[in-house]
Parts: C-alpha cells; structure tokens; sequence
C-alpha cells in the first residue's frame, strides 16, 4: 500500500470538477460566499475585501489580492494549493490507516466538501481507522444534505468521490535489483 503526501493531479482536476473553477464569489448551495476552487471567503476576507495568498518570496510572505473584481487563473490556482495544505496536514493527523493515491484524493475531497470538524467526528473516520476500508463508500453516501435535504449534487459529488476512492491504485516500479555475479564453477 502506498501512504501518498500529497493530492495527486487527479485529485486536483476531481476537487476543481465537484467544486468548480469560478474565479468570481458566489453564494455556494448553502448560501456561503465563496471564490475559487470551493474557498468560502472568511468574515475578515468578505470585510476587506482581499485575499492574502501565500507568496514566500514576498516580504510579508504573502501577496494581498483584491478579490471583488475576480481572481486570474494564476490566483485561483494559488488559493486551491494553500487551502489544500491544512486539510491534508488534517487527513495525515486523523488518519491512521495507509492509503492508496486514490484514496487520499477521495478523502480530499470529502474534507473539503465537510470541513474538518464534521470529518473529525465521522463514522466514516471511525471505520477507517478500524481498517474497514469497504465501509468508506457507504459513509461518504450518508454525506449528501443540505440544511437536512437529500441534495441530488451532493448525492452525485459522493458517486464521483467513490469511485476515485474505488480506483485501483497505480503500481509502484520496483527498484532495480543488482546483479549478482554468475557463479564460478
């Protein structure tokens, strides 16, 4: 089994799919103000008006972008990669079982789907961590309301999610083996 560190390529093109590229904020089904790829704008980001967007080559270590106008490609590329990383320090803390690439992005996108509280408390989590891993997409369908309403989205995001989850895991290449010398008869 591999213990990826990481949202693979695949996990990114899913997550910006279930979520959407939207470079302009918009009130997501809950009604939450977001931008990006899933970013819901924090209270101090809405009153200001800006996104601070990781930079470490910045004085400050991070750029101020305005984000009323939109956000370019770049931006909204920047954002998804710095409000991935706690989630996947989240994922690596919580989860104690290993995980195929696959199965990494799928919990991925779950977290970011849930929030770390409502995954933190899961029996998902729980069964996981117990190695049960044939519950996980079960779980993951229990996940599909919205203020108490079945939301057929969401019941369609859980099937995406499941059959990333479902994925067969790519093959490790072998390391090269030396050669041993023949035998002197």
């Amino acid at each position: 089994m591999l213990n990826p560190r990481t949202m693979s390529d695949e996990g990114v093109r899913l997550l910006t799919s279930l979520e959407g590229f939207m470079p302009r904020a918009y009130p997501d089904t809950a009604g939450a103000l977001t931008i990006g790829v899933g970013h819901l704008l924090t209270p101090r980001e809405r009153e200001r008006g800006v996104l601070a967007l990781d930079n470490p080559a910045a004085p400050s270590g991070f750029d101020v972008v305005p984000w009323q106008q939109g956000l370019t490609p770049t931006q909204v590329h920047r954002l998804l990669a710095q409000d991935l990383r706690p989630r996947i320090a989240t994922l690596h803390h919580l989860v104690t079982v290993a995980l195929t690439q696959p199965q990494l992005d799928a919990l991925l996108c779950f977290l970011f789907n849930i929030g770390e509280e409502a995954f933190r408390h899961s029996a998902l989590l729980q069964l996981l961590n117990q190695g049960i891993y044939d519950a996980v997409p079960g779980q993951m369908l229990r996940w599909n309301r919205v203020k108490g309403v079945v939301s057929a989205g969401l019941t369609a995001r859980r099937h995406h999610e499941i059959a990333r989850w479902n994925t067969p895991a790519p093959q490790e290449t072998p390391a090269p083996q030396a050669q041993r010398p023949a035998a002197q008869a």
